[in-house]
């Protein structure tokens, strides 16, 4: 704390001290006026002052109204309204320094700040440099809100005067300063875990400083299935008045159409038809989600429109939601809530929640379960209840709350978990195994399973789901007897647990069978089995974001097709992830993370498979394609590193490797044998001992011009041509040469002289349509400038003379590719003499190589003060007669062309250039 001084330009002394007697401060500003009149005002006392109504003068805080949050900084403007051109002044601020700090403030050249954190004081004092235009501002603070709290900005001295020391009647104002305290937003459930079927109430409060604010909250329920509730409720009281950024016309059931109707059969679409009017001035991002409810409140489904409203501007929607055939007849309700985007990416509700009552029929006519009170008891400002669904959700669900007060903004998140059995082996549940909850379990059912040891060979021959608490602690233990998760029914899903312990032998020897279609095994750790994961003689298995370490086989693939495995790590397996069989088509592999394996990936005769996104180290060998039915696969956008071997190719054709990067491997990049018509190009090869091996193998190493071929680091060659045939003057990102791979019959024609991946562009060449010009004449400035990347980008290309911008231009050049930009100038307005050119193109995101950015012109342009004074000797006399003659006629093709001849520019040298000779001719500078 204390008092910072500062004299903007030069100040001869500091305050050392503050004294708040009028004497003291009297002689400091008589000082200070004295020492700015005389070395900066002086001039302007001969300068003729133009008069305004000295009573319509004021000095105010722009903005007059600031609310700022907690802990942010907020900045403030001294302004003055209908003040004299010539002015000097002194200004004392007062603020609060419990609840803000004065950061720094800044005034005009030569003028003086002291800032007292003590006294809670800001002097400023400074002078007019040129005649005011209109109103202007005197000085710029900046603030930090530290404390909630409702505070001003005083003025509390204030003096304006004129050149001759005349006080100038000015008028002040208060600036009213509201900080507002962060946002307390609680989030509870009534108990932590619910059979499904069960009510479920989700609570809360919203406070600021413990005090309750009057706030929508916006409420999304979330499970691995998707959102499956979005409501808003009240935080306290809602005034009436309140302003909205939205308005809800109406909301109504409806048909398709738009036309009302009180009820719907159960079964069939329902719709429902809203119109929703922007209240504001500018565009908004919109989310309306109509979630529609049963008699019992059970959860039925929802529809949603997400976009854009424009200001001032009305939408409609109309949508659908399928009222399920078991739902209840009776009377439903249908909620509408409007948000900026789903709480639970911190979507900000607009509008409070507004239903709508309709009728079901053809439904159920039963009563739903009933379940034990939770004898729960709280109090809370906002809560919702509703009817968790009989089926579904997968046991874990999220609850996201998101709030709005002034400034401020709020989100929190609540869970629980809803299954239709539960098992625990040490605790009270329903069950104590696994398999006996699936023996009770009916088709749909949800199965949790807390966290214990389960030492059971379990068979899933039901379409149910099975939970883990947590895939660390959740441990089924085959004991080394048998397949530990056998699935033998379509549909059946496995979450979140740990499987270890297989038996070693055939049949037995596998972790997680799959022995029917569509079955889903996600977040597991499998572990020590033979096996880990066995797909076999079926369709559509999904195996995604499991940790499968230390089996012989992670993942077995066995004459089955469509399989989708994404997102799993994958370690120290003898294979990581085996693919065989000819009907082991149409398999994706993305975004893996396969390290330390003997195989990371090895296809053997299987067809069609994509291979992208992934990691692939360590390994002995990364990927291998194996057998002559191995064919028509793709490996893409991986990094294959760190191998003893990256890519295998073995007997197999028409496969296609690209946007790979192939780096660090210890024998080969790439090891082929007996394989044609693979497709090779778009790649990295860098610090592989041996790029490319290649036997009995004739392969595609490039794609057409200008996407081009590979990235080799062992290229030598250069790039001065470009085009297809490499044979005309420029360069284009690709060598000039073509790279011989391996052997005779493995050639890559187009070499990229970069990586293709990476962001870089790079300015080549600057040229020039003469160089000399008669000043008032134009004459042309040509860029070439290349995309080494296979992105498409977009960026500035700016060009200089002597330093000075010329012009800039927004380009857009697509990948491995290149564009002359010109640039026209105009030399009116320019200074007799030599010109230097220069480029710059604006930074890439992440741009690998910044150096080529820039560019120097290799020309120089002289700028001539004498038309057609072609070799510049000073005198237009028969030396230029005899250069244009020769010129005459010419075109820039002709081998006579004499572009600095070319006066007006338009490509020939014709009557015009001689009109401008004969004109000036017998001129001398």
């Amino acid at each position: 704390m204390g008092m910072r001084s500062l004299l903007l330009s030069r100040i001869p002394t500091s305050h050392d001290t503050y004294n708040s007697a009028l004497t003291g401060k009297h002689m400091t500003k008589t000082l200070l006026f004295f020492f700015i009149i005389i070395n900066l005002f002086l001039p302007t006392l001969l300068t003729p002052i133009k008069t305004v109504n000295a009573q319509s003068t004021e000095i105010i805080f722009n903005p007059s109204k600031i609310q700022v949050a907690e802990q942010s900084n907020f900045t403030v403007q001294i302004q003055t309204l209908n003040a004299p051109q010539f002015i000097m002044f002194w200004i004392t601020i007062n603020y609060n320094t419990t609840v803000m700090d004065a950061l720094n403030a800044s005034t005009w050249q030569g003028g003086y700040i002291n800032i007292d954190e003590d006294q809670g004081t800001i002097d400023l004092c400074a002078t007019t440099l040129q005649p005011l235009e209109g109103n202007q501002t005197l000085a710029t603070i900046i603030f930090k809100a530290i404390k909630s709290s409702n505070s001003t900005l005083q003025f509390t001295n204030t003096q304006i005067d004129d050149p001759q020391n005349n006080p100038i009647p000015h008028t002040t104002e208060t600036a009213q300063i509201e900080i507002v305290g962060p946002i307390n937003l609680t989030l509870q459930t009534s108990k932590k875990s619910y059979y499904l079927g069960e009510n479920v109430t989700v609570y809360g409060n919203s406070t600021v400083e413990d005090s309750p604010i009057s706030s929508l909250v916006g409420l999304e329920i979330w499970t691995r299935e998707g959102p499956k509730l979005t409501r808003i409720a009240n935080s306290s009281y809602i005034p009436s008045t309140t302003e909205w950024p939205v308005n809800i016309i109406n909301f109504y059931p409806s048909d398709e159409y738009g036309n009302p109707t009180s009820g719907f059969t159960a079964g069939y679409q329902a719709y429902f038809t809203i119109t929703v009017q922007n209240l504001k001035d500018e565009n908004l991002p919109i989310l309306i989600v109509i979630n529609v409810f049963d008699m019992y409140k059970t959860i039925i489904g929802f529809t949603i429109f997400q976009g854009t409203i424009f200001k001032s501007s009305q939408i409609m929607f109309i949508g659908p939601v399928l009222i399920q055939k078991s739902a209840f007849s009776g009377t439903a309700t249908a909620y509408v809530n409007i948000f900026s985007d789903w709480p639970k990416n911190q979507g900000i509700p607009y509008y409070p929640e507004k239903a709508v009552n309709f009728q079901i029929t053809g439904g159920s006519t039963g009563t739903p379960p009933t379940f034990p009170p939770s004898n729960q008891t709280f109090s809370a400002q906002f809560n919702i209840t509703f009817r968790l669904p009989p089926t579904g959700g997968l046991a874990k669900w999220e609850v996201y709350a998101t709030t709005a007060y002034k400034i401020q903004t709020a989100i929190t998140k609540a869970s629980f978990v809803a299954a239709n059995l539960f098992v625990d082996d040490d605790k009270p549940a329903d069950f104590n195994s696994i398999q006996s909850a699936i023996n009770a379990a009916n088709d749909t059912n949800t199965i949790y399973v807390y966290n214990g040891s389960y030492y059971e060979n379990i068979k899933i021959n039901k379409t149910i789901s099975i939970v883990g608490e947590n895939a660390e602690a959740t441990i089924i233990d085959g004991r080394k007897l048998d397949i530990v998760v056998n699935i033998t029914k379509s549909n059946a899903k496995v979450f979140d647990m740990k499987i270890i312990n297989s038996g070693a032998t055939p049949p037995y020897d596998t972790g997680i069978g799959i022995f029917s279609y569509s079955c889903k095994v996600v977040g597991c750790i499998v572990t020590n089995n033979s096996i880990g994961i066995k797909v076999q003689n079926t369709e559509s298995a999904y195996i995604s974001q499991n940790t499968i370490n230390t089996n012989n086989y992670g993942i077995m693939i066995i004459d089955s097709n469509n399989s989708d495995i994404t997102e799993n790590s994958i370690l120290n397996n003898s294979y990581g992830i085996f693919l065989s069989g000819t009907t082991s088509v149409n398999t994706e592999i993305e975004n893996g993370i396969i390290i330390s394996n003997n195989f990371g990936i090895y296809l053997l005769n299987s067809s069609y498979a994509t291979i992208t996104g992934s990691l692939i180290t360590n390994n002995t060998y990364g990927l291998t394609l194996t057998g002559i039915s191995c064919n028509y696969n793709e490996i893409s956008n991986s990094h294959v590193s760190l191998n003893t071997v990256g890519i295998t190719l073995n007997s197999s054709r028409y496969n296609k490797i690209d946007n790979s990067n192939i780096s660090c491997n210890l024998n080969y990049g790439i090891w082929i044998n007996g394989s044609d018509n693979n497709q090779i190009y778009s790649n990295n090869f860098i610090n592989n001992t041996n790029h490319v091996y290649a036997s009995a193998s004739a392969n595609q190493w490039n794609s057409s011009y200008p996407q081009g071929g590979n990235y080799w680091d062992n290229y030598n060659g250069i790039d001065e041509r470009y085009g297809p045939n490499q044979d005309q003057l420029g360069s284009d990102g690709i060598g000039d040469t073509p790279h011989q791979v391996s052997g005779l019959e493995n050639v890559d024609y187009y070499p990229l002289m970069k990586p293709p991946f990476i962001q870089d562009i790079g300015i080549t060449n600057i040229f020039l349509s003469k160089t000399l010009v008669a000043k008032g004449y134009p004459m042309r400035i040509y860029v070439r400038i290349v995309n080494y990347g296979s992105k498409q980008q977009n960026f500035n290309l700016t060009v200089y003379l002597n330093g000075t911008c010329l012009n800039s231009q927004v380009i857009t050049i697509s990948g491995r590719n290149f564009t002359v930009v010109t640039f026209w100038w105009n030399t009116t307005g320019a200074t007799i003499g030599n010109y230097t050119t220069s480029a710059y193109a604006s930074t890439l995101e992440y741009e690998a190589d910044l150096t080529n950015n820039n560019l120097i012109g290799s020309e120089m342009i002289k700028v001539w003060p004498l038309a057609a004074d072609f070799n510049a000797d000073g005198r237009v006399n028969a030396g230029d007669f005899y250069l244009l003659a020769r010129a005459y006629g010419a075109t820039p093709s002709s081998p006579r062309w004499n572009p600095n001849i070319d006066v007006n520019e338009d490509g020939k040298i014709g009557p015009y250039d001689f009109y401008i000779l004969s004109k000036n001719y017998g001129k001398n500078l």
